[in-house]
């Protein structure tokens, strides 16, 4: 299963983790590689595609900046926005394809740019149960 917290420390950080194991990334790997830049809550689509466990968050809507590469977390209470250029969804979805196809436990972070979130991106190496 797929699961998706919220810490308000993890690593030094406030951070998004996004943990399971390597098909469980499916889905997410879908999503980044079709999606329009039109604005979705992600935790929608997940529900939607697959059992996802979910944590400390009530919304997580992707959205589409303008500009260079950037891959920005902002979080108002436990609302999450998280901005992505056309570049840094190309990139994401390369990160993604990299840690499903991988056979050993990895993580990539998949913030891009000046925040104070990070958004990290784990398989085999984090079991918080379901």
């Amino acid at each position: 299963m797929l699961n998706l917290r919220y810490f308000a420390q993890f690593k030094g950080r406030p951070t998004l983790l996004i943990s399971g194991d390597q098909i469980d990334l499916d889905p997410l790997v879908s999503f980044f590689g079709e999606w329009d830049g039109l604005d979705v809550d992600l935790l929608d689509q997940l529900r939607i595609a697959q059992l996802v466990g979910i944590e400390g968050i009530k919304t997580l809507i992707i959205h589409r900046t303008r500009g260079d590469v950037v891959s920005v977390l902002e979080w108002i209470h436990s609302d999450g926005i998280w901005n992505i250029s056309t570049g840094a969804q190309e990139k994401i979805t390369s990160l993604l394809g990299g840690l499903r196809s991988s056979d050993s436990p990895c993580h990539q972070y998949l913030d891009i740019g000046p925040s104070n979130s990070q958004i990290m991106c784990s398989v085999g190496e984090y079991d918080f149960g379901s």
